[in-house]
């Protein structure tokens, strides 16, 4: 599974009805809801990419990061007004849902990911 797919498979899983419980300021496990970014850990989990990860962790661990080829481990990105974001703020400080969240990532492809 190449870089792309990766994203894609997040986005499409944030986007779906499989992952509705959502939690802040933690990577987050099935109980207690994921944070955006926990949901990337499960799909790892999921795929054999991590046996497991602390789900008490606010940043993702690095082979995480480096399987869907973020730029940082609470993905930060560029935003059009040249301003540093993170997903995390969105999650987080915005309290966007993971759908708004999955158009964040959409549009801002090319500064978040290698």
């Amino acid at each position: 599974m190449d870089k792309k797919e990766v994203q894609d498979l997040w986005i499409n899983a944030l986007e779906s009805e499989d992952y509705r419980k959502q939690r802040r300021y933690a990577l987050g496990n099935e109980e207690k809801g994921f944070c955006c970014l926990g949901v990337l850990c499960d799909l790892a989990v999921k795929h054999g990419v991590i046996e497991s990860y602390n789900p008490y962790d606010g940043t993702l661990p690095s082979a995480v990061m480096n399987w869907v080829g973020l730029n940082t481990d609470v993905a930060n990105y560029t935003a059009m007004t040249g301003h540093v974001r993170s997903l995390v703020y969105h999650n987080d400080a915005m309290q966007e849902d993971f759908h708004a969240i999955a158009q964040v990532i959409k549009t801002n492809r090319a500064t978040l990911f290698k």
